[in-house]
């Protein structure tokens, strides 16, 4: 007994002593690796940061909250123990960053960046810094897991970021988003792009709009009161229509446009205002959404065709349609949500967002509709698909776009590896098995109904049909 006990000490000894030495507030020489962009593969990147640190050593888990753009919380995650020796040599105290505020190019606007710091136009280019005099957080080093939080963004700095996570490629963002090769911006060129899945992306509306959706289509009565939920009553929207409402060009500016009823069949119709929720132009989703619906970028790219999105000057008592039609942008996933959610927008409201996220079945809470008729997360038969991939991966459903990692290919061969590991962690379907992501790394060198491979994608290049890579 004595024995065990005199272990059991030396073991505790041991692991506070490791403590000491990995607490954040008392770091004075660290390597940092910084990842960010899309919030898409944060799952996937939880599980792969713990690779790039010695294997059965203590891992403090860090989330820095601070105040961003009016109503929204910017949020970043940050790793600290001691690295991996087979990335960086010797093992040595690395502090990995995960910071995927407003998105995908935002990450690939700060991975071109290569000016300094004092001039960076990337605010999020700004992060956590550890150390006594660094950023203040309350942690949890006593037992595992090891954490520490903190709301203080004070003391950040500026870190070039060695990654960036896309929902597109670096070349599809919204024009002018991003300027490579202008200034002391890298071309796309000195780039390295890897796609790293297949993502399926929704149009999603708020319960009132479901519920005239439902009335307009004959799957609810007029005189309902809250949407029907269910595949058998899940209401469909045409792409051409959301083509229309989605383009400063289209003429579908209130609800009665859309829907093409009168106001015996969905009560109030035409007095309803409808919004458009939309993300800020430097969003992967707003660029996934623009390239389906709206040809943009594609038809930039030396071809016509592109039609220009709605934007906050297009809505409101000064807009294309006063009193009727109105139009938000929003920095993150989370805020388009609460828009979206319950009566967080008065009248019916629209948007576009991820599969990655699955909506909770309550009267109250944003879905997703058919898109031409076909269901993002229901099969044929009106069965629920927890992982609401099938409809994509198969083909049948065609709202889905190859997603990217990044990174410069001039780096130290430390950071390349780190890199090349990531890269190869968010393609491995063994790793992780992402809700809205259909992988393309085929173990089994076929896709299956229900399985996580993709029979399509799009070959790097989002202007392209999907096309069929694997029988």
């Amino acid at each position: 007994m004595k024995a065990k006990l005199i272990v059991a000490a030396v073991a505790a000894l041991c692991s506070a002593g490791a403590m000491a030495q990995l607490n954040p507030a008392t770091a004075t020489s660290y390597m940092t690796y910084y990842i960010g962009g899309a919030s898409t593969q944060a799952s996937a990147v939880a599980i792969i940061v713990p690779t790039l640190f010695a294997a059965s050593t203590p891992i403090v888990t860090i989330t820095q909250t601070v105040p961003g753009a009016v109503g929204t919380v910017n949020t970043l995650t940050g790793y600290y123990g001691m690295s991996n020796p087979t990335y960086t040599g010797t093992s040595q105290p690395l502090l990995v960053v995960y910071n995927s505020t407003n998105g995908s190019f935002a990450g690939i606007g700060q991975l071109i960046y290569s000016g300094p710091a004092a001039s960076s136009p990337w605010f999020e280019s700004k992060i956590l810094t550890l150390g006594a005099s660094g950023t203040a957080m309350s942690c949890n080093l006593t037992t595992a897991p090891y954490t520490c939080t903190s709301t203080d963004g004070s003391k950040d700095a500026f870190v070039q970021i060695d990654m960036a996570l896309s929902d597109v490629q670096p070349n599809e963002g919204f024009p002018g988003v991003i300027t490579p090769g202008a200034g002391t911006n890298l071309a796309l060129s000195q780039l390295v792009t890897t796609t790293t899945g297949l993502e399926g992306f929704g149009v999603a509306v708020n319960p009132a709009l479901y519920l005239a959706l439902q009335q307009a289509q004959g799957l609810a009565s007029s005189s309902a009161t809250a949407p029907v939920l269910g595949a058998a009553a899940q209401p469909n929207m045409n792409s051409t229509d959301i083509a229309s409402l989605f383009s400063e060009l289209g003429s579908v500016k209130s609800a009665a446009d859309l829907l093409q009823v009168s106001d015996s069949v969905v009560p109030n119709l035409s007095t309803t205002p409808i919004t458009v929720v939309s993300r800020t132009f430097d969003s992967g989703t707003q660029a996934a959404s623009d390239i389906y619906f709206l040809n943009n970028v594609c038809g930039n790219l030396g071809y016509a065709g592109a039609l220009a999105p709605v934007n906050t000057g297009d809505g409101g008592a000064a807009g294309l349609n006063p009193g009727l039609f109105n139009v938000v942008q929003e920095s993150q996933t989370p805020n388009v949500k609460a828009d979206l959610t319950g009566t967080g927008t008065a009248g019916y409201a629209v948007g576009v967002l991820s599969l990655t996220g699955a909506p909770a079945q309550t009267a109250t809470n944003w879905q997703f509709v058919k898109l031409d008729g076909v269901s993002p997360n229901y099969s044929a038969a009106g069965v629920a698909d927890a992982k609401q991939r099938n409809a994509f991966a198969s083909g049948s459903y065609k709202f889905a776009v190859d997603m990217s990692a990044s990174y410069r290919k001039s780096i130290s061969s430390t950071y390349l590896a780190m890199n090349k590991a990531v890269v190869a962690g968010l393609q491995n379907s063994a790793l992780h098995n992402l809700t809205g992501i259909a992988y393309l790394d085929n173990p089994t060198g076929t896709y299956t109904a229900g399985g996580q491979q993709a029979r399509y994608d799009r070959g790097g290049n989002n202007c392209a049909p999907l096309l069929n890579t694997n029988f």
